[in-house]
């Protein structure tokens, strides 16, 4: 390594990183670019069509998207309303009245798929299908849509999920300060809405609809209450579109799924090659020189199907192949690739394998990350498609005048937000041995390394949620007509 002398900011000066004068580095000189420009239009189409395709045809890291799902979502997110009584002043007999009424609501309304603005689906499909759309296409829209209500399904609320391919500028102009990648935004920057085309971009059927477009405002300009939510992870500030997560694999797992493929043709092909004769004299040349008697020489449609019996003379030399597929490095190099994949988007290798073969504390600390990784996204779902269809049916009830009979100002902004309160649980596996977890959890307060409330948020449980219900089944308790005495 030669010495770099001087202030020579060319080069890299003193910053190794950044040098161009080294051989390892001459050629890897990136440029710096707006975080508009990393999500235009042409970059996003590219990225997103080679990453859906990667997911639907790459069975490694359809598995690892799908593990997220299944363990985000689940078979169903339930909500369970956290009315505080205190902060409301009201009784706790009421607040169990509301909080009955609005998660009654909300099971009759996800069930029906009178929910979805296509009436295709229930809501659970939905949700994972967001799910699915933000870490492989990097992002999904969802508007909070209206639609008249009926005798059969009460409810106007509907959900609906925009194909993020639709959100395009209108009329396909180029950027601008006041549209970027089918965004308004206002002088400073801020969103009002987005231009949806009626249908995909690459719409065959309805092609005439998808040069046609649609503006989706943010907000309702009369309640002020938001409409359309974008889901994406912001990288850099001044990004306006999402990228995929899966998006790191693409270079590698191309090469890597040909790798697969030609260890999956080579071990076909080695299946059907059985054995090789090998005769000395003049019948060996007919068979090779194009002789008439093949009978020596193996039939491969036959072997693959029932098999083929031969018989051959006393002095044929048969030399058997040795098949065995794959090669002995096969598993360990994949194996690798794999936590390399599953470290990139942040769950344990352990958890996707569903092998946990080291201790068991290895693989409780596996589990206990994989949790922190499925908060962070089941955050991105509360934020932008749980919480707002929950408190639009909390909308619905307030415009009927059920919170009024409790004395309850729905238009005020704390008593809004206090009866809005909701924790989503899903019926994922919470716990790897729940024997062990329980003398580990027990080990650890003994040591006074940890507390109960700590121990309990390990596995989901709200600690506030918990004591109102234990204070509500008390009550109950006392109350039951078993306990009353009679006179």
């Amino acid at each position: 390594m030669g010495i770099v002398t001087g202030n020579n900011a060319s080069s890299g000066g003193n910053i190794k990183a950044a040098r161009f004068t080294d051989k390892e580095l001459r050629l890897f000189r990136p440029s710096l670019s707006a975080a508009s420009t990393d999500t235009t239009q042409v970059i996003r189409d590219n990225v997103v069509a080679r990453s859906w395709y990667l997911y639907i045809n790459d069975e490694l890291v359809q598995g690892i998207v799908n593990r997220i799902v299944d363990y985000v979502v689940g078979s169903e997110l339930q909500p369970q309303s956290v009315i505080n009584h205190k902060k409301l002043g009201i009784t706790t007999d009421q607040a169990k009245l509301i909080q009955d009424k609005l998660e009654d609501n909300f099971k009759f309304w996800s069930n029906d798929v009178s929910s979805d603005v296509k009436g295709a689906c229930d809501f659970t499909t939905k949700v994972r299908a967001t799910l699915i759309s933000y870490l492989v296409r990097g992002e999904a829209f969802i508007n909070v849509a209206q639609k008249p209500s009926s005798d059969f399904f009460p409810f106007t609320t509907r959900h609906q999920l925009i194909e993020p391919d639709r959100v395009t500028n209108e009329n396909g102009l180029p950027d601008s300060e006041e549209m970027i990648n089918g965004i308004k935004l206002d002088e400073s920057g801020e969103r009002l809405g987005y231009y949806i085309q009626r249908a995909h971009p690459n719409e065959h059927i309805n092609f005439v609809q998808s040069l046609k477009w649609d503006f989706f405002p943010i907000r309702n300009a009369q309640t002020g209450r938001q409409l359309i939510y974008h889901c994406f992870d912001l990288l850099r500030d001044g990004q306006e579109r999402g990228l995929p997560s899966i998006m790191v694999f693409i270079p590698s797992s191309h090469v890597l799924s040909d790798y697969r493929n030609s260890e999956l043709y080579a071990a076909a092909l080695a299946s059907h090659l059985v054995f090789v004769t090998k005769r000395e004299g003049e019948y060996e040349k007919e068979i090779f020189d194009g002789g008439e008697d093949k009978s020596l020489l193996t039939n491969s449609e036959n072997i693959s199907d029932k098999g083929t019996e031969f018989t051959f003379e006393p002095d044929t030399d048969i030399q058997v192949f040795n098949n065995a597929r794959p090669n002995s490095n096969y598993n360990p190099f994949i194996d690798k690739h794999i936590e390399i994949y599953c470290s990139a988007i942040g769950i344990p290798y352990e958890l996707y394998t569903l092998k946990f073969n080291s201790s068991y504390t290895a693989a409780r600390a596996a589990f206990i990350a994989a949790e922190h990784k499925f908060k962070i996204v089941l955050s991105k779902l509360k934020s932008s498609s749980l919480n707002p269809y929950w408190n639009s049916l909390a909308d619905e009830l307030a415009i009927d005048g059920f919170f009024e009979k409790f004395g309850l100002n729905y238009d005020d902004y704390y008593v809004r937000k206090y009866l809005q309160q909701v924790v989503w649980f899903s019926d994922k596996m919470k716990s790897l041995d729940e024997v062990k977890d329980a003398s580990a959890a027990q080990i650890r307060k003994q040591n006074k390394t940890t507390s109960t409330k700590e121990e309990r948020k390990l596995f989901g449980v709200d600690d506030d949620l918990m004591s109102q219900q234990i204070e509500q089944e008390k009550k109950d308790i006392k109350e039951s007509p078993k306990n009353v005495t009679s006179k």
